[in-house]
Protein backbone atom coordinates (compact mmCIF):
# COMPACT_ATOMS: atom_id res chain seq x y z
CA UNK A 1 0.00 0.00 0.00
CA UNK A 2 1.36 3.40 -0.98
CA UNK A 3 0.34 5.04 2.31
CA UNK A 4 2.18 2.41 4.32
CA UNK A 5 5.21 2.66 2.06
CA UNK A 6 5.36 6.44 2.44
CA UNK A 7 5.01 6.11 6.20
CA UNK A 8 7.85 3.59 6.38
CA UNK A 9 10.02 5.87 4.24
CA UNK A 10 9.30 8.85 6.52
CA UNK A 11 10.19 6.82 9.59
CA UNK A 12 13.43 5.53 8.06
CA UNK A 13 14.42 9.06 7.07
CA UNK A 14 13.82 10.30 10.63
CA UNK A 15 15.77 7.46 12.19
CA UNK A 16 18.70 7.83 9.82
CA UNK A 17 18.71 11.60 10.37
CA UNK A 18 19.18 10.83 14.05
CA UNK A 19 22.08 8.58 13.12
CA UNK A 20 23.70 11.46 11.25
CA UNK A 21 23.32 13.67 14.31
CA UNK A 22 24.79 10.88 16.40
CA UNK A 23 27.83 10.61 14.14
CA UNK A 24 28.65 14.23 14.87
CA UNK A 25 28.29 13.66 18.60
CA UNK A 26 30.42 10.52 18.78
CA UNK A 27 32.93 11.99 21.23
CA UNK A 28 30.46 14.09 23.22
CA UNK A 29 30.01 13.21 26.92
CA UNK A 30 26.70 11.48 27.51
CA UNK A 31 24.17 12.53 30.11
CA UNK A 32 21.50 10.20 28.74
CA UNK A 33 20.94 7.80 25.88
CA UNK A 34 18.48 10.06 24.08
CA UNK A 35 16.25 13.10 24.42
CA UNK A 36 12.90 13.59 22.75
CA UNK A 37 12.60 16.92 20.98
CA UNK A 38 9.31 18.89 21.16
CA UNK A 39 8.76 18.27 17.45
CA UNK A 40 8.52 14.53 18.06
CA UNK A 41 11.88 13.78 16.46
CA UNK A 42 14.56 12.31 18.66
CA UNK A 43 18.15 13.45 19.09
CA UNK A 44 20.80 11.04 20.21
CA UNK A 45 23.62 11.73 22.63
CA UNK A 46 26.41 9.47 21.54
CA UNK A 47 28.55 9.32 24.63
CA UNK A 48 32.00 7.78 24.86
CA UNK A 49 32.49 4.95 22.35
CA UNK A 50 34.99 3.07 24.45
CA UNK A 51 33.63 3.20 27.97
CA UNK A 52 34.83 5.29 30.87
CA UNK A 53 38.56 5.40 31.43
CA UNK A 54 39.57 3.02 28.66
CA UNK A 55 42.07 5.46 27.17
CA UNK A 56 42.63 3.20 24.19
CA UNK A 57 42.76 5.58 21.26
CA UNK A 58 43.31 2.78 18.75
CA UNK A 59 40.16 0.97 19.82
CA UNK A 60 38.27 4.25 19.84
CA UNK A 61 39.31 5.02 16.29
CA UNK A 62 38.52 1.50 15.06
CA UNK A 63 35.03 1.64 16.51
CA UNK A 64 34.45 5.10 15.10
CA UNK A 65 35.53 3.89 11.66
CA UNK A 66 33.16 0.92 11.94
CA UNK A 67 30.36 3.31 12.83
CA UNK A 68 31.08 5.58 9.87
CA UNK A 69 31.23 2.63 7.48
CA UNK A 70 27.99 1.22 8.86
CA UNK A 71 26.32 4.60 8.49
CA UNK A 72 27.31 4.81 4.82
CA UNK A 73 26.03 1.29 4.20
CA UNK A 74 22.72 2.14 5.89
CA UNK A 75 22.22 5.21 3.73
CA UNK A 76 22.95 3.13 0.63
CA UNK A 77 20.49 0.50 1.85
CA UNK A 78 17.78 3.11 2.34
CA UNK A 79 18.33 4.41 -1.18
CA UNK A 80 18.14 0.87 -2.55
CA UNK A 81 14.92 0.17 -0.66
CA UNK A 82 13.33 3.42 -1.81
CA UNK A 83 13.96 2.51 -5.45
CA UNK A 84 12.57 -0.99 -4.94
CA UNK A 85 15.86 -2.90 -4.95
CA UNK A 86 14.96 -5.04 -1.93
CA UNK A 87 17.71 -7.59 -2.52
CA UNK A 88 20.41 -4.92 -2.60
CA UNK A 89 18.97 -3.28 0.50
CA UNK A 90 18.96 -6.59 2.39
CA UNK A 91 22.60 -7.24 1.51
CA UNK A 92 23.65 -3.74 2.57
CA UNK A 93 21.81 -3.93 5.89
CA UNK A 94 23.34 -7.36 6.49
CA UNK A 95 26.75 -5.68 6.29
CA UNK A 96 25.77 -2.60 8.28
CA UNK A 97 24.07 -4.12 11.32
CA UNK A 98 27.05 -6.15 12.63
CA UNK A 99 29.26 -3.08 12.24
CA UNK A 100 26.81 -0.95 14.20
CA UNK A 101 26.60 -3.54 16.96
CA UNK A 102 30.38 -3.87 17.07
CA UNK A 103 30.86 -0.11 17.25
CA UNK A 104 27.96 0.86 19.50
CA UNK A 105 26.64 -2.24 21.23
CA UNK A 106 23.28 -3.93 20.58
CA UNK A 107 21.20 -1.54 22.71
CA UNK A 108 22.49 1.85 21.57
CA UNK A 109 19.65 4.08 20.38
CA UNK A 110 21.51 4.98 17.19
CA UNK A 111 20.95 1.45 15.90
CA UNK A 112 17.17 1.83 15.61
CA UNK A 113 17.35 3.34 12.11
CA UNK A 114 19.11 0.43 10.45
CA UNK A 115 17.12 -2.06 12.53
CA UNK A 116 13.84 -0.57 11.29
CA UNK A 117 15.14 -0.35 7.74
CA UNK A 118 16.23 -3.99 7.71
CA UNK A 119 12.89 -5.00 9.21
CA UNK A 120 11.08 -3.12 6.44
CA UNK A 121 13.13 -5.05 3.87
CA UNK A 122 12.24 -8.40 5.42
CA UNK A 123 8.58 -7.42 5.59
CA UNK A 124 8.58 -6.36 1.93
CA UNK A 125 10.14 -9.70 0.99
CA UNK A 126 7.62 -11.68 3.04
CA UNK A 127 10.16 -12.79 5.66
CA UNK A 128 7.84 -11.87 8.49
CA UNK A 129 9.58 -13.90 11.19
CA UNK A 130 12.84 -12.03 10.65
CA UNK A 131 11.03 -8.69 10.43
CA UNK A 132 9.24 -9.39 13.71
CA UNK A 133 12.49 -9.92 15.60
CA UNK A 134 13.88 -6.58 14.45
CA UNK A 135 10.66 -4.63 15.04
CA UNK A 136 10.55 -5.98 18.58
CA UNK A 137 14.10 -4.75 19.12
CA UNK A 138 13.13 -1.31 17.83
CA UNK A 139 10.11 -1.19 20.16
CA UNK A 140 12.27 -2.23 23.12
CA UNK A 141 14.91 0.43 22.43
CA UNK A 142 12.30 3.14 21.92
CA UNK A 143 10.54 2.18 25.14
CA UNK A 144 13.80 2.23 27.07
CA UNK A 145 14.60 5.70 25.74
CA UNK A 146 11.21 7.42 25.64
CA UNK A 147 8.84 5.48 27.89
CA UNK A 148 5.96 3.13 27.26
CA UNK A 149 3.53 5.67 25.76
CA UNK A 150 5.71 7.39 23.17
CA UNK A 151 4.54 7.43 19.55
CA UNK A 152 7.82 5.86 18.38
CA UNK A 153 6.95 2.86 20.55
CA UNK A 154 3.43 2.80 19.10
CA UNK A 155 4.73 2.81 15.53
CA UNK A 156 7.16 -0.02 16.24
CA UNK A 157 4.40 -2.01 17.94
CA UNK A 158 2.07 -1.53 14.96
CA UNK A 159 4.75 -2.89 12.64
CA UNK A 160 5.36 -5.78 15.03
CA UNK A 161 1.65 -6.58 15.14
CA UNK A 162 1.43 -6.60 11.36
CA UNK A 163 4.28 -9.09 11.02
CA UNK A 164 2.85 -11.29 13.78
CA UNK A 165 -0.55 -11.30 12.06
CA UNK A 166 1.07 -12.15 8.73
CA UNK A 167 2.43 -15.29 10.37
CA UNK A 168 -1.10 -16.33 11.34
CA UNK A 169 -0.71 -15.61 15.07
CA UNK A 170 -3.85 -13.51 15.21
CA UNK A 171 -4.50 -13.78 18.93
CA UNK A 172 -1.05 -12.49 19.79
CA UNK A 173 -1.25 -9.77 17.15
CA UNK A 174 -4.55 -8.56 18.64
CA UNK A 175 -2.98 -7.59 21.96
CA UNK A 176 -0.08 -5.82 20.25
CA UNK A 177 -2.43 -3.91 17.95
CA UNK A 178 -4.54 -2.79 20.90
CA UNK A 179 -1.54 -1.30 22.65
CA UNK A 180 -0.29 0.33 19.44
CA UNK A 181 -3.70 1.82 18.70
CA UNK A 182 -4.07 3.16 22.22
CA UNK A 183 -0.71 4.94 21.96
CA UNK A 184 -1.57 6.38 18.53
CA UNK A 185 -4.92 7.70 19.72
CA UNK A 186 -3.53 9.21 22.90
CA UNK A 187 -0.53 10.78 21.17
CA UNK A 188 -1.77 11.75 17.70
CA UNK A 189 -5.54 11.78 18.07
CA UNK A 190 -8.15 9.59 16.43
CA UNK A 191 -8.25 11.49 13.13
CA UNK A 192 -4.54 11.36 12.33
CA UNK A 193 -3.89 9.26 9.19
CA UNK A 194 -1.38 7.13 11.08
CA UNK A 195 -3.97 6.35 13.74
CA UNK A 196 -6.58 5.55 11.10
CA UNK A 197 -4.18 3.18 9.37
CA UNK A 198 -3.55 1.23 12.59
CA UNK A 199 -7.28 1.23 13.31
CA UNK A 200 -8.03 -0.24 9.89
CA UNK A 201 -5.37 -2.92 10.28
CA UNK A 202 -6.74 -3.83 13.71
CA UNK A 203 -10.29 -3.96 12.35
CA UNK A 204 -9.13 -6.28 9.59
CA UNK A 205 -7.56 -8.53 12.19
CA UNK A 206 -10.81 -8.68 14.15
CA UNK A 207 -12.58 -9.81 11.00
CA UNK A 208 -10.07 -12.63 10.60
CA UNK A 209 -10.89 -13.62 14.18
CA UNK A 210 -14.60 -13.77 13.17
CA UNK A 211 -15.37 -10.73 15.30
CA UNK A 212 -16.98 -8.77 12.49
CA UNK A 213 -19.46 -6.85 14.62
CA UNK A 214 -16.64 -5.54 16.78
CA UNK A 215 -14.64 -4.65 13.68
CA UNK A 216 -17.53 -2.73 12.14
CA UNK A 217 -18.29 -1.00 15.43
CA UNK A 218 -14.66 -0.01 15.78
CA UNK A 219 -14.66 1.59 12.34
CA UNK A 220 -17.96 3.33 13.01
CA UNK A 221 -16.63 4.86 16.23
CA UNK A 222 -13.31 5.87 14.69
CA UNK A 223 -14.11 9.54 15.20
CA UNK A 224 -14.76 9.11 18.91
CA UNK A 225 -12.17 10.71 21.24
CA UNK A 226 -12.58 7.93 23.79
CA UNK A 227 -9.97 5.18 23.71
CA UNK A 228 -12.07 3.20 26.17
CA UNK A 229 -14.97 3.12 23.72
CA UNK A 230 -12.72 2.05 20.88
CA UNK A 231 -10.76 -0.61 22.70
CA UNK A 232 -12.73 -1.64 25.77
CA UNK A 233 -15.31 -3.81 24.05
CA UNK A 234 -12.75 -5.65 21.93
CA UNK A 235 -10.28 -6.30 24.72
CA UNK A 236 -12.03 -9.37 26.06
Amino acid sequence: MSGGTNMMRTRRNALLSALLVGSGLWFAPAASAAALAPSGAFVTNAGSPTGAGSGDETVTRARFNDFQRALRLSLQAQEALDRGADGDAEALYAQALPLFEQALGPEDLRIVGPLAGAADVYRARGEFDRAEILYRRVAFLMEQAFGTSDIHVGMALASTAETVANQGRYGQAKGIYERALSIHQATLGVDDPRTVRVLNEYSGLLEKLNRREEAEGLKARAGSPSNDELLGRSGG
